[in-house]
């Protein structure tokens, strides 16, 4: 019996030993994956990096040129806006109502319209100017307003803006520089 014991707990130790050894192999198996997976989280963390450190670049990059874009349109739009209050000062005496370009006070209240149409002096609300004096007279205010709020919203004064009478639009700078050099050419307004 002794020996029968003797040889199952040999055998037991046997199992131990084997299951042990396994283990070992498995933890070291385990360890190996760790460290494998270790090294290529590492790898893609630093090409992540690399990546969002090229990203950051680039809109640092992008973000310089929208800058510069904004600054020179700003300033483009203030030359153009120079050039349009110069063309207006240096052709205010040269166009006339009988020009295809001419100059117009944006939010001026055409006063020929009021000269056939009577005016009661007590109506100032515009709600009731429709009903009270009629379509004609309703158009001349509103459209005046509506040229002041877009013209000069701000200080709701009167601003000169060249026209173009024959189409009644706002005329642009090359419509104007196109029809002074016409006029120029034709010897209209050659200084001798």
């Amino acid at each position: 019996m002794l020996e029968i014991t003797t040889q199952k707990l040999k055998e037991s130790e046997e199992r131990v030993s084997i299951l042990l050894e396994q283990q070992k192999i498995d933890r070291d198996n385990s360890k190996k994956r760790i460290l494998e997976l270790e090294m290529s989280t590492k790898k893609k963390m630093k090409e992540m990096q690399t990546l969002l450190d090229d990203k950051l670049e680039q809109q640092q990059y992008l973000e310089s040129i929208n800058s510069s874009l904004t600054v020179k349109h700003f300033e483009s739009n203030s030359e153009l806006q120079n050039a349009r209050r110069q063309l207006l000062k240096g052709l205010n005496d040269k166009l006339g109502a009988r020009t295809k370009i001419g100059i117009r006070r944006m939010g001026a209240i055409d006063v020929k319209a009021f000269q056939s149409e009577m005016l009661r002096e007590d109506d100032e609300k515009l709600v009731f100017l429709k009903e009270e004096w009629g379509e004609i007279i309703y158009k001349i205010v509103t459209n005046a307003l509506l040229e002041l709020n877009e013209y000069n919203s701000s200080g709701r004064y009167v601003v000169p803006e060249l026209l173009n009478f024959k189409e009644d639009k706002k005329a642009s700078l090359s419509e104007v520089i196109d029809y002074l050099l016409r006029k120029w050419r034709t010897s209209k307004w050659r200084r001798t």
